[in-house]
């Protein structure tokens, strides 16, 4: 089955803009247009299914215990979900511009819920990254959905 086959399936998700597909044990995330912006293997939730996701890890081999990471975009959380089970030691923050982002993520791709070790904050990245005396930006492992950058 292809594009055309998935695209008939997919359903708004939490508001205009963004919709979920499934196909083959796959559940995608589209956020506006035909691009699939996250995937989760149904089986297997925490699992990187993508391969932007799993070189975002990169950061790994330069600081194997990180314990503050500020993810700018969630999209479906992959990510998010994979810090928060296998750095447990690490405190994460997210930043996402749409809401509706936050509660699908939550809803369809297992997202855990706001705690000591995760925080979906619905911000500006742009604006945070601007303020240099956020401490939610100051330190640990920025990244964000195209790519990632360390900071000291």
């Amino acid at each position: 089955m292809g594009l055309l086959a998935r695209l008939r399936g997919r359903r708004s998700a939490g508001g205009e803009g963004v919709e979920i597909s499934e196909q083959g044990g796959l559940r995608y995330l589209h956020l506006g247009t035909d691009t699939v912006q996250s995937a989760m293997r149904l089986a297997e939730p925490e699992e990187l299914v993508l391969s932007y996701t799993r070189s975002m890890l990169a950061f790994l081999l330069f600081m194997p215990d990180a314990r503050r990471v500020v993810n700018i975009g969630l999209g479906g959380g992959s990510l998010a979900k994979w810090i928060y089970r296998n750095l447990p030691r690490a405190q994460q923050v997210v930043l996402e511009l749409n809401p509706r982002v936050i509660a699908c993520a939550r809803q369809y791709f297992h997202l855990p819920p706001d705690g000591r070790r995760l925080l979906g904050e619905i911000h500006d990245p742009h604006a945070a990254l601007s303020e240099p005396s956020d401490q939610a930006v100051r330190s640990g492992v920025l990244h964000r959905r195209s790519g990632s950058i360390s900071r000291p």
